[in-house]
This record gives structure tokens, C-alpha cells and sequence, in this order.
């Protein structure tokens, strides 16, 4: 299956699965979108009815009515005794993981060929992009994995994250992807004052001048923002719209005195 297919599949599994992981109980979310509730329980074994020595499935043990199978791909995702298992490809074929860690790096547990424990670990990106965490070459791998942060990558390499810390890569790296898609904006002290300011002048009572104010200093924070020069009648309109506003005085002389206005 092309990599643009898995992407759908993971996304459905963002969408589609996440609402029922709030549920208490066992539940199977199937390839349909239905959700199914009940005791799941879950199979590695061989089976006439499983193609496959070492196939796996699981089947769903509802309330009411009669147990049910689903082989692989009839599942999207299910929950069982707390964990939450997705249906992911692996190689050529795809297999249940054990969700340990979601993001846009999703951290994966899964059982190794002839295998009941699930000690293989697995990377899936919400691209689509994955990759089974190697034991040997595990720098040389991963850091390509990660190269769009080099933060992270740097990390790597020295040693600091390591195989035995996955879980603080997954959040290292999780936190470099929101920030650079949610960049941090650093308020400048003249920012910080005449919105300050903005605040104080709105905790004032009503007075005669006091919408007349609030548009102004709304206009000073706007041009601060794109760095233009704040007109010098727009400081004098705000000094005369708060001059008989003592509670604000200490904010505006501030406002002013960061903005080169007093």
C-alpha cells in the first residue's frame, strides 16, 4: 500500500479512534468507523481459519449478543485492560502495535517474530513516515529520522537520547515540531507595557473617554506589532483621554516611557 494510503489509515486512527479512548471499558473500533464495546481479548497464535503461522486477531466479547472475530485488517484500533492497539504496517504486512506514546511521533510497541512480549519498538510520524527502532546503528538511523530538528539530532548524537529513553526523544521531538508550527512570539518590553496598560484601562469604571482610550492604545499595540512608528498624536490623544484617570498613571507613564513617548 503507497505511503498517501497509510497516511489516511493513521489519520483515521487520530480521528476515529480518539473518540472512544475515553471509554472505560474494551472496545474495537473497526475499519468502518463502528465502534464496539465489550471484553476484547486478544490472539498470537495459528489457526485454520488465520492465514499465517504465528497470525494474530482478536476477538470481542460483548454484553449482549454473540462473540465476534477480527482478523488484522477488519480493525482500525482497540482498547484491552487499559492499552490502546492500532493497526500499523510493518514491512510488508500489517500488525496490531501497543500505543506507548502518541504525538506526532507516536512511539509503537510490538511483538517480534515468534514472540508473545511486545519488546520491538516502532516510530510513525503523522506523515506517515515510520521507522523501526534499531538496536545497532541506532544513532545513525534515528538521526535522520529526525533530521528536521537538530536540536534533537544533536541530542542523539551526544548520547543524551538514547534507545533506553525513547520516551523522552518522542517528547523532545514533539515539542520541537509544535514549536516550529506554533511559533513562540517574544513580547517586547513596549509590548508587554502597553498591553499592560490596555488591561488596567479596561478594570476602569466607565468614563467619558474611556472607549476612545482603549482604540487608541489598541492602535499603538497594532504598529508596535509591525514595528512602525507610533504618530505623536496618538500618545498626546491617549495623555488627554487618562489624564483624570489616576489608577492608570503608573501603567501609562510606563507605556510611554518604553515607547519613547513621555
Amino acid at each position: 500500500m503507497r505511503k498517501n494510503s497509510m497516511l489516511q489509515i493513521f489519520m483515521i486512527i487520530l480521528f476515529v479512534a480518539g473518540y472512544a479512548m475515553a471509554s472505560a471499558q474494551d472496545y474495537v473500533v473497526t475499519i468502518k468507523g463502528d465502534t464496539l464495546q465489550g471484553k476484547v481479548k486478544y490472539f498470537n497464535g495459528t489457526g485454520v481459519r488465520y492465514a499465517g503461522a504465528g497470525s494474530k486477531y482478536i476477538q470481542l466479547i460483548p454484553h449482549e449478543g454473540k462473540k465476534r472475530t477480527f482478523q488484522v485488517l477488519e480493525v482500525i484500533s482497540f482498547k484491552m485492560n487499559d492499552d490502546i492497539y492500532h493497526t500499523i504496517k510493518h514491512v510488508d504486512t500489517y500488525t496490531f502495535m501497543k500505543v506507548m506514546q502518541s504525538g506526532y511521533l507516536s512511539l509503537y510497541a510490538y511483538q517480534l517474530e515468534n514472540q508473545t512480549t511486545w519488546d520491538g519498538r516502532y516510530f510513525v510520524k503523522r506523515d506517515g513516515s515510520m521507522l523501526e527502532v534499531p538496536n545497532l546503528g541506532f544513532k545513525k538511523r534515528v538521526e535522520q529520522f529526525l533530521a528536521d530538528c537538530p536540536d534533537v539530532v544533536k541530542k542523539v548524537e551526544a548520547g543524551d537520547l538514547a534507545r533506553s529513553n525513547l520516551k523522552e526523544l518522542v517528547d523532545e521531538y514533539n515539542a520541537c515540531v509544535h514549536l516550529k508550527t506554533f511559533p513562540k512570539t517574544e513580547k517586547s518590553p513596549a509590548q508587554t507595557a502597553w498591553s499592560n496598560l490596555e488591561s488596567a484601562v479596561k478594570n476602569l469604571s466607565d468614563f467619558e473617554k474611556k472607549k476612545d482610550a482603549l482604540e487608541m492604545i489598541h492602535e499603538v499595540r497594532t504598529k508596535l506589532g509591525k514595528n512602525e512608528t507610533i504618530p505623536s498624536f496618538l500618545i498626546s490623544g491617549i495623555k488627554d483621554a487618562l489624564k483624570d484617570q489616576s489608577a492608570v498613571q503608573e501603567s501609562l507613564n510606563t507605556a510611554l516611557a518604553n515607547t519613547g513617548g513621555n
